[in-house]
């Protein structure tokens, strides 16, 4: 939804119906009722004062503390009060430039994150999968077990008994190790190298510069995210969220498991929300256009009728910041 001025605010009490939407989101039975205009109006409300709720702008400063410090701008002016620094003529001969030692601490920590090879390993729990396994065990068990008798027949039939590609343990030893680290079924091997492959091309890859950024939160600030989104070609992105523009619902877990509510603050540009929402009319995107920063005082610019059969408008470039949230439901 684009930031624009909440007209339902005036007749939806912030106190009343609004903090229970979330409630009702999880236990209203029907489903078409959560469908309406008037039941979204609520849950918007409802993050709109999670936003608001003055935590976020809190810990936004505190990320903005730590983030100096990591860049080597500290304030030294705390340590001036351990001179008796009164204002009078001083002549104490010290450089009040910030020390290095929080960039020291965090690079050197980063780098040696960053050292880690970290790659998506699959492992199939299905059913079917698992009879699969089995029987790829039970084959070269068998194997193991008959190996001279299999191999005699073969020389004496000239027929292949034995499969070119077939592993065959030595021991039994030999067959577990197998088992547990080289059995392996294509689904899983290929779910393994796509996921791996869209991680690589989306920069979280080893030395990928999303991941490098990710750990720098870590380390900054103690807060990552990211999104996973396919889009309308059905590729799929690894979006990076930086951590002063996400917002979230209470949660008890550090990972945010329980979290219903959990969303970003992001900037988009008129033609992106043009082209997520087709349907919006010229009108509904010209007052979305006006919370832009590129509507000041003196380059406003008043509605025209004929933008509606225009294919370009004059403030496709501006930028908007729009709340993108998502919303954990039972149904």
């Amino acid at each position: 939804m684009a930031n624009q001025p909440l007209t339902n605010s005036n007749d939806l009490s912030p106190n009343g119906s609004v903090t229970n939407a979330l409630k009702e989101m999880q236990l209203l039975g029907n489903t078409n009722d959560k469908k309406k205009h008037e039941f979204g109006a609520k849950i918007i409300l409802q993050v709109e004062n999670i936003i608001n709720s003055g935590y976020f702008s809190e810990r936004n400063q505190r990320f903005a503390e730590n983030r100096a410090m990591a860049a080597g701008r500290m304030n030294m002016k705390k340590f001036m009060d351990f001179f008796n620094m009164d204002g009078k003529t001083n002549y104490v001969n010290i450089s009040w430039k910030s020390i290095m030692i929080v960039n020291t601490i965090i690079s050197r920590l980063v780098g040696r994150w960053m050292t880690k090879k970290e790659k998506v390993a699959v492992e199939a729990k299905d059913v079917i999968s698992i009879k699969k396994k089995k029987a790829a065990y039970d084959e070269a068990e068998f194997l193991m077990s008959n190996k001279e008798e299999l191999t005699e027949l073969q020389a004496q039939s000239g027929v292949q008994l034995i499969p070119q590609d077939a592993f065959i343990p030595d021991d039994k030893d030999d067959l577990d190790v197998w088992a547990k680290e080289e059995l392996r079924i294509p689904e899983e091997i290929l779910y393994e190298q796509a996921a791996n492959n869209v991680f690589d091309e989306n920069g979280w890859g080893d030395m990928g510069v999303n991941t490098r950024k990710v750990k720098h939160d870590a380390a900054e600030v103690g807060f990552i995210g990211c999104e996973t989104i396919t889009d309308k070609y059905g590729k799929i992105h690894v979006n990076y969220c930086k951590p002063e523009n996400c917002f979230h619902s209470e949660s008890h877990f550090d990972d945010l498991r329980d979290a219903d509510i959990k969303g970003e603050i992001v900037s988009y540009k008129i033609t992106q929300i043009r082209d997520l929402y087709p349907k919006l009319k010229v009108e509904d995107l010209f007052e979305i256009a006006k919370t832009s920063k590129q509507w000041s005082g003196n380059d406003k610019i008043t509605f025209n009728t004929g933008w509606n059969t225009s294919m370009f408008l004059p403030f496709d470039d501006w930028n908007v910041d729009v709340v993108r949230f998502t919303l954990r439901s039972l149904d």
